[in-house]
């Protein structure tokens, strides 16, 4: 071994013992520290995001779930439920709802919806309609016959042209009489009593000599607004957004749609009580899909709308006149400031041409139905029990003392349903 080799093979031995000398174990206190970083962030994320949703799969930070909680097989509206996950009722993803269905009630179609409603008596066999060259006297009488507020317009073959009801025959009545000749009739005493109600007899004869074409043209035509491109196979969802969406030129909801064929004859007939009607029928599906169901009428905002009054002693001729003017339904009849009567144009579902003088008559001796009401404290799922129990179209909203201030229609009901 030369010199040299002594010098520089010595140093090689300790530098690769130092090497294998100096293991780097982990530290227990570093595995404790990432998991609370975590949290951190986490912590950051709750207080970063929107308000409405928050970091687990789009739940609030109002539900109070502590940071790292795993959320994963919790139903927001049947708690834990580790095989089937979030409840269907608010889909996959409750920071982005899909469309309301009412709990899979609403994917149902119209003409299911129909049939389980009224199995016998949904077919066009059974709709009652009238011509273009009917007289209102023929008409009036088919719907008190009948039992019926609305029917078709179809022509000689049997097209369907329009749709008019109890409401369209009423007002026009009310357009032919100018206002003085409204204002006397609005509570004759005995002295003009006799002579208002010639007048009144002359004129009705002439009116109901007039033709259900002389109506629409002076009403306008709803003909191709009131009828529906939807199939009979298309879903309750689809008829409801059709129902709220459209409005008529005084700004209304359609209270009734007709289905046709292609070749424009009529398959059936469906209305908002019969939606209403058939969601009562499904109260546990409905009632677990819509979180409005169990808020009160004060807080979905539903005590707003003005309620149109005349007084007790008022004629029913008067009571039109009013709802003509206001564009309004009906009319909360009071004595002393106190609801008596609700009086609308479904009240006169027997009104028949001959019964035309009765328009001069105080309404309590006509319409003797002590009236339905709600308050502003009933949940808004009480108040479609009400109208389904009581077969109403609208109900006046009264305070403590029986004093009417506002008015809640079908139209209301199913708007604040879909609402999520």
């Amino acid at each position: 071994m030369t010199e040299s080799d002594k010098k520089t093979s010595p140093p090689k031995r300790p530098r690769m013992r130092m090497k294998l000398s100096r293991p780097t174990p982990p530290k227990p206190a570093e595995k404790r520290k990432e998991p609370e970083d975590k949290q951190e962030q986490d912590g950051k994320r709750l207080k970063t995001d929107d308000a409405s949703y928050g970091p687990y799969g789009g739940l609030s930070p109002a539900y109070g779930v502590p940071a790292g909680v795993d959320l994963s097989g919790m139903s927001p509206s049947y708690g834990m439920s580790p095989s089937y996950g979030i409840s269907p009722a608010y889909g996959a993803s409750p920071s982005k709802p899909n469309p309301i269905d009412l709990g899979g009630v609403l994917k149902a179609s119209i003409m299911q919806m129909l049939k389980e409603l009224s199995p016998n008596n949904y077919v066009e066999t059974n709709i009652i309609c009238v011509k273009l060259s009917t007289t209102l006297a023929v008409a009036l009488d088919k719907l008190a016959d009948n039992k019926i507020l609305a029917m078709p317009v179809v022509d000689e073959e049997g097209h369907y042209l329009d749709i008019v009801d109890n409401f369209d025959v009423m007002r026009f009545i009310t357009n032919s009489f100018t206002d003085d000749e409204i204002l006397k009739s609005k509570q004759p005493s005995e002295e003009t009593q006799s002579s208002v109600w010639h007048e009144l007899t002359i004129k009705g004869k002439t009116l109901m000599s007039h033709t259900v074409k002389d109506l629409i043209a002076k009403r306008g035509s709803r003909g191709d607004v009131q009828v529906t491109t939807l199939e009979g196979t298309d879903t309750v969802s689809k008829l409801l957004h059709v129902f709220l969406k459209n409005r008529t030129s005084d700004g209304r909801t359609f209270h009734r749609l007709v289905l046709l064929t292609p070749e424009r004859h009529i398959r059936a007939m469906v209305s908002q009580s019969d939606v209403l009607k058939y969601l009562y029928r499904h109260e546990v599906n409905v009632k677990a899909a819509s979180m409005q169901s169990g808020k009160t009428l004060k807080e979905i905002g539903l005590t707003k709308r003005r309620v149109v009054v005349v007084q007790h002693n008022s004629s029913i001729l008067y009571a039109f006149y009013k709802m003509t003017r206001f564009q309004a339904h009906s009319v909360a009849v009071v004595k002393e400031g106190k609801l008596v009567r609700h009086f609308s144009a479904s009240d006169l579902r027997g009104f028949t041409s001959t019964s035309f003088p009765l328009l001069l008559s105080p309404i309590l001796t006509y319409s003797t139905k002590k009236p339905a009401t709600t308050s502003s404290d009933a949940t808004l799922w009480e108040a479609l029990q009400l109208f389904a129990g009581k077969k109403l179209h609208r109900c006046c909203i009264v305070d403590s003392n029986g004093i009417p201030y506002s008015l809640v229609s079908i139209a209301n009901i199913l708007a604040a349903l879909m609402k999520v």
